[in-house]
């Protein structure tokens, strides 16, 4: 079957494609896992977060046949937030397939170019989703930036937020590990704002995790919690419940491509913090997934991502296109807190 032929294949369109790249299993991703956020797919391009100030309240009494407590209605206010567009692209050549062979346990064989398209794509899935990853944490800490820095949404400006810090000073040994932990989650509760949380997580960078379980008010039930384990065999590092705060380290780094095609590490939590978030919200984190860039896709619900392959001039290879657009939001940043080492 030649070239032309083959993109002719139902499995080949960008329908098929964009599922089929939807459908790959991704890499565990620590944001995604806790389900923090809720999957929002939009038909536009820019997002609009209504923000009302109603309250589940207390009703009043009354006597009976007296007047009722009257609904107020409820004030709301508008925020506009563009979603970003991800494009990434790559190229198979009739040099990348030919004479190459793909190892495996029957036999050497050539690699077939639906092989190593399949390879292509995974490779895309897998930056995709550590884009999404990189900006989800970006939300978490308030500030949603691209991989050169560009500040794409600062969401304590946009609300007029100031974040709640959270000294821990793990310096000293007499803090009060106990009641800082605890004034996190009670400003949390205290900023719900109509929405209901089921617990807390703090994601720590490897500095405020190391020096927080090696606290003297923290060490000895650190040591009862082992107890349970393996430490010489367990990751212990995946989690770790203080006075109802699961507090993990997430010491990730991903590599972000900036425009003169330089890859940077970038620390997804900032050295020395941690940052504590509710966990089982229904109304306070959304990731927006908007349109492909696409005429037959205008107006329509996005997808996490899409792909689409077309073949070059004369025959000469093939073009893969792929792009995600996606812009995670806490629309109730009075629960990002912040903790300090």
């Amino acid at each position: 079957m030649i070239v032309t032929d083959l993109l002719h294949d139902d499995s080949f369109s960008a329908a098929s494609l964009t599922e089929a790249i939807n459908l790959t299993d991704s890499k565990p991703r620590l944001i995604r896992e806790l389900g923090i956020f809720k999957e929002v797919k939009v038909p536009t391009t820019v997002v609009t977060v209504v923000l009302r100030d109603g309250r589940i309240a207390v009703l009043p009494q009354r006597e009976r046949g007296a007047p009722a407590s009257k609904h107020t209605g409820k004030k709301s206010e508008r925020k506009f937030f563009e979603i970003p567009h991800f494009p990434h692209t790559d190229t198979i050549k009739p040099s990348d397939l030919q004479n190459k062979f793909n190892l495996n346990p029957e036999g050497d064989k050539l690699d077939t170019l639906q092989e190593l398209l399949a390879e292509k794509l995974e490779g895309h899935r897998d930056n995709h989703d550590q884009t999404r990853e990189f900006l989800e944490a970006g939300a978490l800490s308030g500030l949603v930036v691209d991989s050169e820095g560009n500040t794409i949404v600062d969401l304590f400006d946009a609300f007029g937020i100031t974040q709640k810090v959270i000294d821990f000073d793990l310096n000293s040994a007499t803090s009060k590990i106990g009641e800082h932990t605890r004034a996190a989650t009670r400003h949390q509760k205290q900023n719900l704002r109509g929405d209901t949380m089921a617990s807390s997580v703090a994601l720590c960078s490897t500095e405020f995790f190391e020096a927080f379980i090696q606290h003297p008010n923290v060490e000895k039930a650190y040591m009862y919690y082992l107890n349970g384990q393996q430490p010489m065999r367990d990751d212990v590092t995946d989690g770790f419940v203080f006075q109802g705060v699961k507090y993990i380290e997430y010491s990730d780094a991903v590599s972000a491509l900036d425009s003169d095609g330089v890859y940077q590490d970038k620390l997804l939590v900032e050295a020395g913090s941690a940052i504590c978030v509710p966990l089982g919200t229904s109304k306070s984190f959304s990731t927006y997934l908007g349109p492909a860039d696409h005429i037959n896709l205008v107006n329509k619900p996005g997808e996490a991502m899409y792909a689409q392959v077309t073949e070059r001039d004369k025959g000469k290879g093939l073009d893969i296109d792929s792009e995600s657009n996606v812009l995670p939001v806490c629309n109730r940043p009075e629960l990002l807190v912040k903790l300090q080492a």
